[in-house]
């Protein structure tokens, strides 16, 4: 099985392997990280062993749903982050973007850069027509990202998220392919 690697100036975006399980955990466990994400507090690491195991599983398949890569610092190693894709029905040629960043390392551009990979890899390599990104509407550094990224709102989707105990609001942003290459030299 080849893992499919994706490569900025500053990082590496490498498939998840088994060993990510326990990074990503102890992110997303983070006070800090926690009012952002959707998982049930306390955050155990079955919960996302079970949520990358589709993406293990994927990994194999030729034509796939699911992907997901650790971002990496070149320079040492160390881990910054996650990103992923989730999928559509193959006929809407759409996946949805996700991604955290180790709070450590928030302001640093590190979204910014992997979410760009990511969307060349969705638009330049399979294909796609569409991607999409669902945000808190109070996630102002996510905001910036999926908007620095050249993503559109498209709208806002009430009391979808739940976070830290309540249904929140979300945001809507999407990238069209014809947006993607009109702005971009690929």
């Amino acid at each position: 099985m080849n893992l499919i690697q994706l490569h900025t100036e500053r990082f590496l975006l490498r498939e998840w392997i088994p060993a990510d399980v326990h990074l990503i955990h102890k992110m997303l466990a983070d006070p800090r990280v926690e009012p952002f994400h959707t998982f049930s507090s306390p955050l155990t690491i079955e919960t996302i062993q079970n949520t990358l195991a589709g993406t293990f599983e994927d990994q194999g398949k030729l034509k796939r749903t699911h992907y997901g890569w650790s971002i990496l610092a070149k320079k040492d190693g160390a881990f910054r982050g996650s990103v992923g894709l989730e999928g559509a029905p193959e006929r809407f040629r759409s996946k949805e973007i996700f991604y955290t960043v180790h709070p450590d390392h928030w302001g640093k551009g590190i979204g910014t850069e992997a979410t760009e990979a990511v969307s060349r890899f969705v638009f330049h390599d399979l294909g796609l027509h569409r991607l999409e990104a669902g945000v808190a509407t109070d996630n102002i550094g996510s905001i910036k990202v999926l908007e620095k990224l050249g993503m559109e709102r498209e709208g806002l989707r009430r009391k979808i998220l739940p976070l830290a105990g309540e249904w929140r609001d979300n945001y809507l942003y999407a990238m069209l392919e014809e947006d993607f290459f009109k702005f971009r030299a690929v």
